[in-house]
């Protein structure tokens, strides 16, 4: 999110205004995540095994980054109702009744394009 360069103001400020919502969304899902999905190679990391470690007693929240819960959002998404998002069936146009018979295109003449002479040099035309 950080990688926009523009030299429009407006297009910044409308980038800016779509990453805060982006960073908001991440910030309030942060609770929501159980577990930090992340790749078998990366379970070693301290800032994984901390997230994957059940809450602190005393504070009980457990601190994620955004680029935890970024990972590990789309757990949430999967339990979102799907047929909003599916495509909807609909039915074949009628298409053009057999009696219409449009009028045919007009031919027009080949015309072939020559090659263009070299351009004469002002000295040469001087001369």
């Amino acid at each position: 999110m950080n990688a926009f360069q523009t030299c429009e103001a407006t297009h910044l400020d409308s980038w800016l205004l779509m990453t805060q919502m982006a960073y908001w969304l991440l910030y309030v899902a942060r609770d929501e995540i159980e577990q930090v999905q992340c790749p078998p190679w990366q379970k070693y990391l301290n800032n994984n095994k901390a997230a994957n470690a059940p809450q602190n007693q005393q504070s009980g929240k457990r601190t994620l980054t955004p680029a935890q819960v970024q990972k590990s959002i789309g757990a949430i998404f999967y339990t979102f109702d799907k047929s909003l998002f599916m495509p909807k069936v609909q039915k074949n146009g009628k298409g053009r009744t057999q009696v219409i018979k449009l009028p045919k295109c007009p031919k027009y003449p080949i015309v072939k394009k020559h090659k263009k002479s070299p351009k004469q040099r002002p000295e040469q035309l001087n001369r």
